[in-house]
């Protein structure tokens, strides 16, 4: 059984039509957030003594002022910000699908199926061990990184394995097919171009395999391809990571979401491998999108505790090339105007705290009240107090001197979260291969000094 999704932002209770003659259902999503070509609609801001309009429409939130503390990009000077929220999503026109299917892993020997639930949407395809939402993505194809055909092996104008031309000298099968023959009257083939890899999905009828057809045809049909991103399928193993390319992590995220860092050096390691054997990353930032649609990362670092780097001044200085990996770890919830609000009160108090990273705070199970003026943060404790404040992460569950970065990657055990709210399945890697390479280019001369993300060591 598959299900077919419709999504628009128009309900919060989703309307379902049934499709009688296949068994798939139609639906309404409603999730914030999740459509990688939605334009977020912009708050206006207005001085910190206006009132909020409660008009139709995208609400208005209060400036708050940063601090005279010294930025993490090392401007001192102040100056007005406001965090934009959304009140509402356009829809996204393309369909989503979704549902269990039989998918081949293909092998030199042997041909094995395995069950798989698998999720088209947002122009990208992912499978998963599950249908539960925290989880792991097995294996990822973007559609505006690599181009896709596909060869039907149902209906009249079947292909037979591996003669088409997309999938020609590919392997989709093995030993396994040989020997023990394949029912492929509703399989078809998924045929990456420049790539040896070929993805089998099975379904038990036809109608349903060319429900999924016709809906992968569609979303390749609307994809923009990025510079640079037929390079992807020259990577090991590369459908098993998500990546986007910087202007795309611009264009998706949103407040909320978190920045994930993986750095060079002795101490970075040992941050990675305290947090367990899966820890990946060293340090964390919250984003929060600036009015008129920067991006800003909110973090704590060694040196200069508390503060806000725009993306801009980041890329600028080159900063990226101090980090092997970045990765983007999206947020679903619904950035309302009164929990935006909140958080641009609580940024307001918080930028210019120091940096504390102690052994007694990580020890701490439960959180406590801290006496007012006595805040600090390390770059884990600051995103996890952000996401409570927004009411993403429980205030009377862990800690938040208990998550670690590598807490925040998918990789990692699921996070409690509140009713509504939810971690995407996957960490979007930011590959600046694919992005603009007389922005994203090095500089000579360099730019200015980074903080260090600890001051241990």
């Amino acid at each position: 059984m598959t299900t077919l999704e419709k999504s628009a932002a128009a309900s919060t209770e989703p309307a379902t039509t049934a499709v009688a003659a296949t068994g798939v259902t139609s639906e309404v999503g409603t999730e914030h957030h999740d459509a990688l070509d939605d334009d977020l609609e912009a708050h206006s801001v207005v001085s910190s003594d206006s009132e909020i309009d409660e008009k139709e429409g995208p609400g208005q939130l209060n400036q708050f002022q940063k601090r005279g503390q010294q930025q993490t990009g090392g401007n001192a000077a102040a100056k007005d910000v406001g965090i934009e929220g959304e009140e509402n999503n356009k829809s996204n026109e393309l369909p989503e699908l979704s549902g269990w299917v039989e998918k081949t892993a293909p092998s030199m020997c042997w041909c094995s199926a395995h069950e798989r639930f698998v999720r088209i949407s947002e122009k990208q395809l992912r499978w998963f061990e599950n249908d539960k939402e925290d989880s792991r993505v097995l294996g990822h194809l973007d559609m505006d990184l690599i181009d896709v055909e596909i060869s039907r092996h149902y209906g009249p104008f079947a292909a037979p394995h591996r003669t088409r031309s997309c999938c020609l000298g590919r392997k989709s099968g093995g030993l396994g097919e040989l020997l023990l023959g394949r029912d492929t009257r509703s399989a078809f083939s998924i045929c990456p171009v420049g790539s040896k890899r070929v993805f089998e999905i099975s379904l038990p009828t036809e109608t349903e395999a060319e429900a999924w057809v016709s809906c992968i045809e569609l979303h390749e049909s609307r994809s923009v391809k990025m510079p640079n991103g037929g390079e992807t399928v020259r990577k090991d193993n590369w459908w098993r990571s998500s990546r986007i390319s910087p202007e795309r992590f611009e264009q998706v995220t949103a407040t909320g979401d978190v920045l994930l860092f993986r750095s060079k050096g002795s101490m970075p390691k040992l941050i990675r491998l305290a947090s367990g054997s899966k820890g990946r990353y060293d340090h964390v930032g919250l984003i929060v999108k600036l009015s008129g649609g920067e991006v800003g990362i909110l973090e704590a670092t060694g040196g200069e505790g508390v503060g806000l780097v725009t993306w801009k001044e980041f890329v600028d200085n080159n900063w990226q090339d101090l980090y092997p990996e970045l990765a983007l770890r999206r947020v679903f919830f619904h950035r309302s105007k009164e929990r935006c609000k909140k958080l641009q009160e609580w940024v307001n108090e918080t930028l210019g705290k120091p940096y504390d990273l102690t052994v007694s705070k990580l020890m701490a199970r439960t959180s406590a009240p801290t006496p007012v003026g006595e805040e600090n943060y390390f770059c884990s404790q600051l995103c996890a107090k952000g996401l409570k404040v927004l009411g993403v992460l429980p205030e009377d569950g862990m800690a938040s001197t208990q998550y670690w970065p590598s807490t925040f990657s998918a990789r990692m055990a699921p996070i409690k979260c509140n009713e509504g709210c939810r971690f995407d399945q996957a960490d979007l890697v930011i590959d600046f291969s694919l992005g603009d390479p007389k922005r994203y280019v090095k500089k000579e001369g360099g730019g200015k000094q980074r903080d260090a993300t600890t001051n241990w060591g």
